[in-house]
C-alpha cells in the first residue's frame, strides 16, 4: 500500500474499487492488515502518521516502522521490494483480534 492510498483510506475517500472495499471493510468490522511500503520521509509526514493512528484506532492492523522493515531512503524503493514482510502481514491477519471475537 502506498502512503497516498493509506491517507485516502483514512479520509474515507473511495475513488477506486480497492479503496471502497477497504472503507467498507472497516465499517463492517472485517479484519484488515495494512503494510505501507514507502520511504521514511513519506511515512514520517504528519498526515500519513495521523492516517496510521486513525486506521489503527479503527481496528486496522497497520504494520509499519523499522521493527517491521527498515524504511528506505527516498528514491531507493526498488532496492527494498524483496524485503517486503509478507509473512508478517499474513501472521497479523490470522491473529487479528476481530477474528477471535467471532
Amino acid at each position: 500500500m502506498t502512503c497516498n492510498s493509506l491517507a485516502k483510506w483514512a479520509a474515507g475517500i473511495s475513488d477506486t474499487l480497492a479503496l471502497g472495499l477497504l472503507v467498507e471493510a472497516v465499517g463492517k468490522r472485517q479484519p484488515v492488515v495494512a503494510v505501507p511500503f514507502s520511504n521514511w520521509a513519506q511515512i514520517g509526514f504528519p498526515a500519513v502518521q495521523e492516517a496510521i493512528r486513525n486506521l489503527s484506532d479503527w481496528g486496522v492492523q497497520v504494520l509499519v516502522g523499522d521493527d517491521v522493515y527498515k524504511q528506505h531512503d527516498p528514491g531507493t524503493g526498488e532496492q527494498y521490494i524483496s524485503f517486503f514482510p509478507w509473512h508478517l502481514a499474513w501472521r497479523a491477519l490470522h491473529e487479528h483480534p476481530w477474528l477471535a471475537a467471532r
